[in-house]
């Protein structure tokens, strides 16, 4: 027999996708009436326009949509860290936060949560430029998580593997040994505690932090082809991450530096000289783009997701708090001081040409991935055969943007 209560529910939800289609691009008092009206709480309407407003990329109304569910729904811990995310890229850092810190309290109620909002929670763990305020909520995540490890399916899996993505943010080295030991034993198959294992096999190696010193570094600026050249070095089969860790989600910095073999994007890009003094026998890509085409790329890039039109803006009032630390850093050191995008990316030149002009031992790629470039060059240079596979060229249109470059 079928519960009338969920019939009823299919048939309202049936009905919202038609005013949901009808209401694609126009917003209005009447269409939110339409929606609300066979449904007391309003979460199945609100979700609907949710999804309209995503597709249509409003963002202030995505963001109350959210605050209208949360609203109705308190408990609702997924669309809680998605509001987060979004007002942390308006700058409100601390608002964020807020929304972090009640997931975080209300978690334990949860029984047991949906696996996904553990991911979500560590992946926002950091919001804010206050380094101590995220290691007081790793903490805490980790002890939230206890009580999810001894449970079964899904949830279980990703709460101990969560722990040891903790503890390795939190570098404790013991602690992280003895989880990921223990999490393998339980589920021997999972690629991603296999890939945790083969970095406390480093981290545990008598000659850390200087095994592998012939590192390769990625130092074009954001919409160059990093992200192609990321992928291309997975394939390659480096250790490569782009930008951030990608177990603890935080900036890269020395730490990683011994653990991966290979690193792009800005936050390498921001100190490539420093990390040629330290690896001496690293290896540079340097990945390059017609100017103007990069311009209108990375114009248009972060116009549409913040409304900054010019990269000084990125460290003026409103933002200051979200590009605050390491963040702030690296956005004062490539973008800060220019009030345009083309003076931005001469000075980049500029930069990277003068440093390397009196190093004739440096091993130097220039590379322009956006016009043609691939295996051929890249594989000659790190001395590597090529790939059968297609070169990823990635990114080259537009694309979300992520944390590092809002």
């Amino acid at each position: 027999m079928t519960d009338r209560r969920t019939s009823t529910g299919r048939a309202f939800g049936r009905e919202c996708e038609e005013l949901v289609l009808q209401a694609r691009g126009v917003i209005n008092d009447e269409i939110l009436e339409g929606l609300l009206a066979d449904d007391p709480s309003g979460l199945q309407a609100w979700y609907h326009l949710l999804r309209v407003n995503q597709d249509a990329k409003r963002r202030d109304a995505v963001i109350e949509n959210l605050q209208a569910i949360i609203k109705v729904a308190p408990q609702s811990l997924r669309e809680r860290l998605l509001l987060g995310r979004l007002l942390e890229q308006r700058g409100l850092t601390g608002e964020a936060g807020r929304q972090v810190d009640h997931c975080l309290e209300t978690l334990s109620q949860s029984n047991p949560p949906d696996h996904r909002v553990i991911n979500q929670l560590l992946k926002s763990i950091q919001i804010g430029p206050d380094a101590r305020v995220s290691m007081r909520r790793f903490e805490a995540f980790l002890s939230a998580l206890d009580q999810f490890t001894q449970l079964d399916g899904p949830v279980a899996r990703t709460a101990a593997i969560a722990q040891c993505q903790i503890l390795l943010a939190l570098r404790n080295q013991a602690a992280y040994f003895e989880a990921v030991a223990a999490a393998l034993l339980r589920y021997p198959h999972n690629q991603k505690l296999k890939y945790m294992d083969e970095l406390a096999m480093r981290w545990r190696s008598e000659r850390f932090p200087h095994a592998s010193a012939e590192k390769i570094f990625v130092i074009g600026l954001s919409r160059t082809g990093t992200s192609s050249i990321h992928n291309a070095l997975a394939a390659l089969g480096f250790r490569s991450v782009h930008w951030e860790n990608p177990l603890t989600f935080g900036v890269l910095d020395s730490f990683d530096y011994s653990l991966f073999d290979a690193f792009s994007d800005i936050s390498v890009s921001a100190e490539f000289e420093s990390l040629h003094y330290r690896f001496p026998s690293a290896r540079f890509i340097w990945t390059r783009r017609p100017i103007d085409a990069w311009v209108r790329s990375v114009a248009n890039h972060y116009e549409n997701a913040t409304g900054v039109t010019r990269p000084a803006q990125l460290l003026q009032s409103g933002r200051a708090e979200l590009f605050g630390g390491r963040l702030g850093a690296i956005h004062a050191s490539l973008y800060g001081n220019h009030e345009s995008w083309e003076a931005t990316y001469a000075a980049y030149e500029q930069r990277v040409s003068s440093f390397f002009a009196d190093k004739p031992e440096a091993k130097l790629l220039e590379i322009s991935i956006t016009e043609g470039e691939g295996w051929e060059a890249i594989s000659a240079f790190l001395e590597v055969p090529s790939p059968e596979t297609p070169f990823p060229h990635l990114n080259l249109g537009s694309r979300k943007l992520h944390r590092h470059e809002l």
